[in-house]
């Protein structure tokens, strides 16, 4: 009924005149902190992604001064943070997961970014040394698929940075067609570049590091398709 801008007006002390003061805990019976996760969320399709960053740690002194605290054999099994919002406990193996999972997605990107700079490096030198252009071979495939994935992480970023203001899901549907169309030429390029290994002689160097890109781009397409950021 409150459920409006500056509505702690209306609720602060509100919890206590119904319930009484016994809401109130000055100190917390389990053996330590935690993390913690908001009960208010989105957990399916693209948002589960942006909602599981939302994990917040807890120490026990933290949690002795938090609103209400609600335990059942020494465990917490709930706060309230917030007269209006409650958090549930969030395991450490889940969060060893999601982080675990986004290892390989920043190592992906840097990759991705480094390949980009190097080779605009190389290209700068062959110019001013008026060599003409780095020889291309493979490479236009190659550096369109880590340009793709720079351009990848610009739009995850963009969909983060919109989520706050509860937008229409229909206002972010080209940002999951990108996101799509990734994971289309992540597939297309791990196709062309099983046939262009087979089918040309390049240098082990070459092959390593096209190889890796496959790698990087198979990942972050994993990633997408993993996380339902298409949809």
């Amino acid at each position: 009924m409150t459920n409006i801008a500056f509505e702690e007006i209306y609720y602060y002390g509100l919890i206590s005149k119904i319930f009484g003061n016994s809401t109130y805990v000055s100190s917390v019976t389990s053996e330590g902190g935690g993390y913690f996760q908001s009960a208010r969320r989105a957990s399916s399709r693209f948002t589960d992604l942006f909602r599981q960053l939302d994990i917040t740690k807890f120490s026990k002194a933290e949690l002795s001064s938090l609103y209400n605290v609600v335990e059942h054999n020494g465990v917490v099994e709930k706060i309230s943070y917030t007269p209006y919002m409650d958090y549930l406990p969030v395991s450490n193996l889940k969060v060893n997961l999601i982080v675990i999972s986004f290892i390989p997605v920043a190592l992906s990107i840097i990759f991705s970014l480094s390949v980009l700079i190097g080779y605009l490096i190389r290209m700068l030198l062959y110019r001013l040394k008026k060599r003409g252009n780095p020889s291309t071979y493979f490479d236009k495939y190659y550096l369109a698929i880590h340009f793709a994935g720079v351009l990848l992480l610009i739009n995850l970023f963009i969909i983060h940075t919109r989520l706050p203001s509860y937008p229409a899901h229909s206002s972010l549907r080209i940002n999951f067609m990108f996101n799509l169309l990734y994971v289309v030429l992540a597939v297309a390029y791990l196709g062309l570049l099983m046939f262009k290994l087979r089918k040309s002689s390049y240098s082990k160097k070459q092959k390593v590091m096209f190889i890796m890109s496959g790698i990087s781009a198979f990942i972050l397409a994993a990633f997408i398709v993993g996380w339902n950021l298409y949809v």
